[in-house]
Parts: C-alpha cells; structure tokens; sequence
C-alpha cells in the first residue's frame, strides 16, 4: 500500500488556471484523480493546494484527502517542490502513517497506469 501525494497550484503564468482545464470531459486534475483511484494498493491520494477554488471543483472521494493547508509562502511562482514536499510531510508526521510515497503531477495526464 501506499500514498500518493499531487501538488496542485494555482496562479499558474503560462495557461491560466492549467489543473482545471478541461481534458477528456472532465478536469486535469479529475482525469488523473479517477486514473489513480482505480490503483487498489492507493491508501490515500493527498493533493497539496492552496486554492480552495480547486478544493471545490475536486471529485469527492474517501481516498482523497483535501486537508493540507498549503501556505501562500511556498505557493508562488518560485516554489520549489522540495518544500512543499518537506512542509506536507512535517504536517502529516503525527496525523498519517505514510510509509511509501507516489508524487504525482496532474499535468501528466497521458502516463499509463498498470495494475
């Protein structure tokens, strides 16, 4: 079993608001969000945001877990994943059991996914 963790920001410069964006009939994010839940071995799918517009517009499912306050200051332009990644793990230490971790963009959303 494992976790898969998506960072998901908004602002973006080069196609405004990317991660919404239609795709196949549904959002980018949905698309990859429903791709990934038909992974049996998912435990929980944690997407870092901090747009609560997005929130919204994210299917409900129990596997997705929205709770992350992604702060502004590692947000902007030049956020740099690693600490994202750093600031979502010290949040989750007392909260999850996260042994194994998938990082996953949802601006990927062509990757074949086996089971």
């Amino acid at each position: 079993m494992f976790d898969v963790v998506i960072p998901l920001r908004s602002g973006s410069k080069g196609i405004k608001d990317k991660n919404i964006k239609k795709f196949h009939g549904d959002s980018l994010v949905n698309y990859t969000l429903k791709k990934l839940l038909k992974i049996k071995d998912i435990k929980n799918i944690f997407v870092l945001t901090d747009s609560d517009s997005y929130k919204k517009k994210i299917i409900k499912n129990k596997k997705i877990n929205l709770t992350y306050p992604r702060p502004k200051r590692i947000s902007g332009d030049n956020a740099n994943i690693n600490h994202v990644v750093y600031d979502f793990l010290l949040w989750s230490k007392n909260k999850f059991q996260l042994d194994k971790i998938l990082f996953f963009h949802v601006t990927t959303p062509l990757v074949s996914i086996k089971e």
